[in-house]
């Protein structure tokens, strides 16, 4: 997976998981299909992120958070803090799911009847 499927599936996850209701049947449908080959189709996230309601915003300011801190890191900032428009902790919930996805527990999420609950489940914040 080149950078940017890893920003779009970070982002994405970032979505999912803060969702406090099931996903639409739909969407939960379309999900599991590109997750039976996320690695030839993980693009097609951001196009289910875009055109779902409840996804969007969340998947955007991920989206936005990852890509300014992967600019960061190519001028030498890593340590500067950015202007976020996201919430400390929002900020630390993107960060760790960064950290802690997996290709396994993206595709276990992704699969999963309910991706939500799944996403909440597998990803641990430290107390």
């Amino acid at each position: 997976m080149n950078d940017t499927e890893t920003v779009i599936l970070h982002s994405f996850l970032f979505a999912v998981h803060e969702q406090a209701e099931p996903l639409p049947e739909q969407i939960t449908k379309q999900i599991q299909e590109i997750s039976q080959d996320l690695e030839n189709r993980v693009m097609e996230l951001d196009a289910v992120a875009q055109s779902t309601p409840s996804l969007t915003p969340l998947y955007k300011d991920a989206l936005d958070q990852l890509l300014g801190q992967s600019a960061q890191r190519m001028k030498g900032l890593e340590n500067q803090p950015g202007e976020l428009k996201n919430p400390p902790k929002r900020s630390n919930v993107v960060r760790v799911i960064s950290q802690q996805t997996t290709p396994e527990n993206a595709q276990e999420i992704l699969s999963s009847p309910n991706p939500p609950n799944a996403a909440q489940q597998t990803f641990q914040f430290p107390g």
